[in-house]
């Protein structure tokens, strides 16, 4: 059963039933949301450190969010940096500043164990990224990458790493989500466009901070749209025969698809005795 339907119907459920509880998850769903976009928005940020950009964060992040990402926050005084030196000899790898950083894992307020991680930072661009992956898992920075974003004294944090599901001036109502499993036929389909819908958000995220790629995507976007607007379907090709004769190809039927019937041919089934004396009395009568 889908998640979404959690605590309204199971797989013991009948097709009433499923129909019944299915207006009312929808509802409650779009009351829940409603409310936490409620909090988010009314909600007055105490900010936990006097870092610029958590600031940045604070008035971005929903409330949940937020509150994981103070986590992170939390932990940048187990870390110490040790700075390697810049990398690369390609134009790739070229100003991209290398750093260790050595996170102190304490529980229960004793010492446990130091690991290393690896962090990449190109000032040009804004570009930083860690070795831990967790940014790319979950979407928020790890504590690592604060930790050089301090070391650094780095004010702003490029808007690319505010990931727009995490936003709370984004409203993104439950009604809109459609459960795959329930369309076998379009699923498919569904699924080009949710890739699609995910390369256009990142093409989204990827503008922050820059007015001549929001220019660029703007008049590109503009542009395929237009494109799309005029399309105009292939005309199927008509047979020169049709043209000769006259015939418009609009009103041209075609004879049915001939399907065999399932089961005994009608002329070699059995026939009882009778069905037998009946053809037989009627024979004798149009004789």
């Amino acid at each position: 059963m889908h998640a979404f339907f959690d605590s309204y119907v199971n797989c013991r459920s009948t097709l009433k039933t499923f129909a019944e509880q299915y207006e009312v998850a929808v509802n409650d769903k779009i009351r829940k949301e409603t409310e936490a976009d409620f909090q988010s928005k009314s909600w007055k940020s105490r900010l936990t450190s006097k870092y610029t950009w958590e600031g940045q964060f604070a008035s971005a992040y929903t409330l949940n969010v937020y509150k994981i990402f103070v986590e992170e926050i939390n932990k940048i005084c187990n870390c110490n940096v040790k700075e390697v030196a810049c990398i690369g000899e390609d134009d790739d790898a070229i100003g991209v500043e290398r750093y260790e950083v050595l996170e102190m894992l304490i529980g229960c307020n004793e010492y446990h164990k130091q690991y290393t991680y690896i962090v990449d930072y190109r000032p040009s661009g804004e570009y930083i990224s860690c070795n831990c992956r967790k940014f790319e898992c979950k979407d928020i920075l790890c504590v690592h990458v604060l930790k050089v974003l301090v070391y650094k004294d780095v004010q702003h944090v490029n808007e690319r790493y505010i990931l727009r599901r995490w936003r709370k001036d984004v409203h993104r109502l439950h009604s809109s989500i459609v459960f795959t499993g329930g369309y076998p036929h379009m699923t498919a389909e569904y699924k080009e466009i949710q890739e699609m819908e995910q390369d256009f958000q990142q093409c989204v995220d990827l503008v922050g901070g820059s007015e001549e790629k929001m220019k660029f995507l703007k008049k590109r976007g503009k542009e395929t749209k237009n494109a799309l607007m005029n399309w105009r379907n292939p005309v199927p090709e008509v047979p020169s025969g049709l043209v000769e004769e006259g015939i418009s190809p609009e009103i041209l039927i075609g004879d049915p698809k001939v399907s065999r019937p399932r089961g005994r041919p009608k002329q070699k089934r059995f026939k009882s005795v009778v069905e037998k004396n009946r053809s037989r009395g009627n024979s004798n009568i149009g004789t």
